[in-house]
């Protein structure tokens, strides 16, 4: 520090540089890079070579699936011989399921008010009003015949039971094909005769509420865009808005909360006493024996009064992290508008994380359909027999374990991609924090393609991200196997099974958020060291250790603005949608307007979470950038103290010179 406190005359100035040729936080500064960010290099390589040749055992997988499964399976109907309607070879060409009406048949495509549900056909096509003319082979309700006949042993008898089931040309109703797969009734959705096949057979319920409120959110599609960008409006203000008053919101509900447990206590203690004559205006002396409401009110005064006594030396003795984890806040806030790519980074991660589940589930279906699919002919629906629309699947032994193999693999990769994004969002934030303030505008100058340096770096450090999301993805996988233990004991009636696993979940659960929060740190760790896992796992516990307080306090404070600022964001976007169905714009509100929106609250619950989506993607981003300036900041006073002031956004690094 004595070349900051040196005053050395202008003539002076310049000898002084030569004989200090680099400032000691430069150098500090050049071994921290010369380590880390700027000498990055692969880690934990055989973990990502078992990574790799995982994913080639998701390929194997995936290939058998498509080879011996078909989707088909797990959607399309059975008929009456439980042939699978476009999948049994005699019925490859009929991929449609229809259920014939009860004699006696309407004429000239009457619609009929009963209907064969126990005895389905497959069919090429929906009959329609466009192809009269046409019959249909319908299976007629079965019916039993018994004959007796003496048996071989004198005093007995042998029953023999035939059941007959014909099959007789019958007229068809006009019908609509629906989901590509059923021929239902070709009537209007709220027609009685469609909900009762509709509740029958169980592939409607609520239908009309359903399809009202998909075409209110059609015909309101330019509000649902435009929320989009009232969403990204407001994240903008309410990051603003953090910038400018965190603090003051903080101590504000820090004196709030003091007082209320202030005002608490001595009402209750003064109740209990009696000392203002309105004791019995105390709900609870209303409520309970005049003995035991002044003991309640002394406990509940009692214990107030502790609370407002653990508030206050809470606040006093734990100003300077207080602090600390509001100068995060306000840190992270700079850094969010001063790097505009940490705002693109959620639409990307969102992207990204999209793209691996709806290919994993595009996958998981066939993994699903590859085993052998069998016609549940005992469904009882709506107190009706159904057939056709109920399934069950068995797996051969190797298949469940193909099944549990994938279902694993998923977890892994949905876990990698969530590392990979946090990761990114670290490394930008590192990259930021150890860019040196500029000495005239006194802000950090701008940082070039820094998320196109986060990925790559990601890419560097795969084998490190897999390394953490194999341990949460592990932890999935047991989760999963104990719910399923504990439904099947429960539902054999073993409560002690049940129970054991129920704790056993509980625990695993706990391990869980405790290994995130170990690999939240830990990925911010190697954005700087460029440390394999366990080393930067190893680092993140002493950091919890050493500044569990401050993290706390900061996790503490992000949660808050977290919170309210995801429930700002929808409610408000999701008012501004109703307010534009209802009074902004006209022809949304009126009757007669091709765009009438018959729904608003719809439009509302869809705008709001719209806003809901958008604000968190946001508030992620916040909460990570806060977390990495937290570390890096304390990584920084431990291991170059000189250099705080050369890094550290000025709402740290005043916190020096205060501490």
């Amino acid at each position: 520090m004595w070349l900051f406190s040196s005053k050395a005359s202008p003539d002076e100035e310049e000898p002084l540089k030569e004989k200090v040729p680099k400032d000691p936080a430069d150098k500090t500064a050049e071994d921290i890079h010369g380590k880390g960010m700027h000498n990055t290099h692969p880690t934990d390589i055989f973990c990502l070579i078992i990574f790799l040749a995982f994913l080639g055992g998701m390929g194997y997988v995936g290939s058998h699936a498509f080879k011996n499964g078909d989707p088909r399976r797990l959607t399309h109907g059975f008929d009456y011989a439980g042939r699978l309607c476009g999948v049994h070879p005699n019925v490859s060409t009929q991929p449609l399921l229809y259920w014939c009406s009860l004699p006696p048949a309407p004429l000239n495509f009457a619609m009929p008010t009963t209907f064969n549900f126990e005895s389905p056909i497959c069919v090429t096509s929906c009959p329609t009003m466009l192809e009269p003319g046409i019959n249909l082979l319908c299976p007629m309700p079965s019916a039993t015949t018994r004959t007796f006949q003496p048996g071989q042993v004198p005093g007995t008898m042998i029953t023999n039971t035939v059941i007959v089931q014909q099959t007789v040309s019958m007229a068809p109703y006009p019908t609509k094909e629906v989901a590509g797969r059923y021929c239902l009734p070709d009537v209007s959705m709220d027609d009685p005769i469609m909900q009762t096949m509709l509740n029958t057979t169980g592939m409607g319920k609520g239908g009309q509420q359903v399809l009202d409120a998909l075409g209110a959110l059609r015909r309101a599609n330019a509000v649902l865009l435009a929320s989009i960008g009232v969403a990204l409006v407001l994240c903008f203000a309410y990051l603003l808005f953090l910038k400018l008053f965190a603090r003051v919101l903080i101590y504000s509900a820090l004196l709030v909360l003091t007082l209320s447990f202030l005002a608490i206590g001595a009402g209750c203690l003064i109740t209990s006493f009696n000392l203002t004559g309105h004791q019995m205006d105390s709900p609870i002396f209303q409520k309970y024996p005049i003995d035991e409401a002044t003991l309640y009110s002394q406990i509940a005064g009692g214990v107030s009064l502790v609370m407002f006594l653990i508030t206050v030396m809470l606040v006093v003795c734990c100003h300077s992290l207080i602090n600390t984890a509001l100068g995060c806040v306000e840190a992270a806030c700079d850094c969010m508008f001063q790097m505009w790519e940490l705002l693109l980074q959620p639409a990307l991660d969102t992207v990204v994380r999209v793209t691996c589940f709806f290919s994993l589930l595009y996958g998981g279906i066939w993994v699903a359909s590859m085993g052998d699919v069998h016609a549940d002919h005992d469904a009882t629906i709506g107190g009706h027999k159904v057939r056709g629309v109920s399934r069950s699947v068995q797996f051969s032994e190797d298949e469940q374990y193909m099944v549990a193999y994938y279902i694993f693999g998923c977890f892994w990769i949905l876990e990698l991609a969530n590392a990979f994004g946090q990761f990114t969002v670290s490394y930008m934030v590192v990259l930021w924090y150890y860019t040196r303030i500029d000495e005239e505008s006194k802000k950090k100058p701008r940082i070039y393609c820094a998320i196109l340096k986060g990925y790559a770096a990601g890419l560097v450090h795969l084998g490190s991200l897999a390394f953490g999301s194999f341990l949460i993805a592990t932890c999935r996988m047991v989760r999963l196997i104990l719910q399923i233990v504990a439904k099947q004991s429960q539902a054999s009636g073993n409560p002690a099974a049940a129970c054991i696993a129920k704790t056993l979940l509980c625990c695993v659960t706990c391990f869980q958020r405790f290994l995130e929060f170990i690999n939240k740190n830990a990925y911010i760790d190697i954005a700087i060291n460029s440390n394999d896992f366990c080393m930067a796992a190893k680092h993140s516990c002493e950091f919890i250790l050493k500044d569990g307080a401050e993290i706390a306090f900061l996790n503490g404070a992000c949660f808050i603005f977290q919170f309210a600022g995801v429930l700002l964001v929808s409610i408000l976007t999701g008012y501004t949608g109703y307010l534009a169905v209802t009074v902004i714009h006209a022809p949304y509100f009126n009757p007669i307007s091709e765009v009438y929106v018959s729904d608003p609250q719809m439009v509302f619950a869809a705008c709001g979470l719209l806003g809901g989506i958008i604000s968190l993607c946001f508030m992620m981003v916040f909460d990570q950038t806060s977390d990495t300036l937290l570390y890096c900041f304390s990584w920084n006073k431990k291991n170059d103290p000189a250099g705080v002031h050369f890094y550290a956004p000025e709402s740290l690094a005043k916190l020096v010179n205060k501490n």
